[in-house]
């Protein structure tokens, strides 16, 4: 329900994954990706309509962002022998999916430091870099309703070897 929140949610992904003994790498790639989404529901989502969402409050003193307690996201670790899925969903359904697309191409076209973002906000290479990390891409977008990423990748395969796996992308907009 905010982002006060975001420091005991990665570290208990990090601990589920530790006790699967998994690399040190693949930790650290599924602490980033689940730290973009967290990231991106709390501070995104809420605010692409500031006229529907008026439920967040933002301090600006400590740069804190908290939501009525009827419309939390949800951050997902799932994971069976072959591999682990990191999953979010925020109740806004406010992601542009045709920029998040086109944000993923287009740094792939022109390299991250081509698409980077160097002002105010973030640096805007998250879409690109969820989507690199894993095998699949998982978007599903109900207008003023959900949003739903997920992040799939393979286990038991070295950082290289994932890296130059087919990248699978599936979006659904109702």
């Amino acid at each position: 329900t905010g982002s006060a929140q975001k420091r005991q949610v990665l570290e208990g992904f990090i601990a589920s994954m530790e006790s699967r003994a998994l690399s040190q790498t693949m930790i650290e790639d599924i602490t980033l990706v689940a730290d973009e989404m967290f990231t991106n529901a709390v501070f995104n989502a809420p605010f692409v309509d500031q006229k529907t969402h008026k439920n967040a409050n933002v301090s600006r003193q400590t740069m804190e962002v908290s939501f009525a307690a009827d419309k939390p996201g949800r951050l997902v670790l799932a994971a069976d022998e072959t591999r682990i899925m990191i999953a979010c969903e925020d109740p806004y359904g406010s992601l542009n999916l045709n920029g998040y697309l086109a944000k993923i191409k287009a740094t792939y076209d022109q390299g991250a430091a081509a698409t980077m973002n160097f002002g105010s906000g973030g640096a805007g290479i998250g879409s690109y870099i969820i989507f690199n990390t894993g095998a699949s891409l998982f978007v599903g977008v109900k207008q003023g309703r959900a949003t739903i990423i997920a992040c799939l990748l393979p286990l038991g395969l070295s950082n290289r070897k994932r890296t130059l796996l087919p990248k699978h992308l599936h979006w659904i907009k109702l």
